[in-house]
């Protein structure tokens, strides 16, 4: 990465404020973090927004599984071929790209999450940087940029389909802009035992 290039000043989203919740309280307040009013990146956001939706009846029918023993057996029958049938539809690569395990495991966390919004023009950036008690998971919605995490480097152009990126924990990472690029980051605190 150049280092001559301007550091972003972050725009937030809302922008007053960090938007914490519990995605399996929450969808609904993670659905509208994820929408910006922009058409360029709003079929990325639809798709996005479809696979959350499918991650979450995915989770709500295996807790009626665990949860309720004696189902009527139709029923049962028609909630396990559900969840496969799901996991196909996410797996083909219409809604996102990049790790589906990883989008399971924000849905399925159940502490709290961070997201915060960022709108970065062409040619700005965010620093390298490293965090040794949260991971990060990058949702990039729309634009162009070069992501480095560890020492790999690569560049996206989104067309319609949101990028999920993981960044572990410690790992240094840094985001520049390409061309103007919309994106969240999702913040999970790692306690250490």
């Amino acid at each position: 990465m150049e280092e001559n290039k301007t550091a972003a000043q972050s725009r937030v989203f809302p922008p007053e404020k960090t938007v914490k919740i519990n995605p399996q309280r929450d969808l609904g307040q993670w659905l509208e973090v994820l929408w910006d009013g922009r058409s360029s990146s709003q079929e990325t956001v639809g798709r996005l927004k479809i696979a959350l939706l499918l991650l979450n009846e995915q989770q709500t029918l295996r807790g009626a599984l665990e949860r309720v023993p004696q189902l009527p057996s139709g029923e049962k029958a028609r909630i396990e071929r559900r969840i496969p049938e799901i996991d196909a539809m996410l797996s083909r690569g219409d809604y996102f790209s990049g790790s589906l395990a990883v989008l399971k495991a924000l849905m399925a966390s159940t502490g709290e999450l961070e997201m915060v919004r960022h709108e970065l023009k062409k040619g700005e950036y965010i620093r390298p940087d490293q965090h040794e008690n949260l991971e990060e998971v990058i949702v990039l919605l729309s634009g162009e940029c070069q992501v480095g995490v560890g020492n790999r480097e690569r560049e996206y152009r989104l067309n319609g389909k949101a990028e999920i990126i993981e960044v572990p924990k410690g790992m240094k990472h840094y985001l520049l802009a390409t061309a103007d690029v919309s994106y969240l980051v999702v913040k999970r605190l790692v306690v250490k035992r």
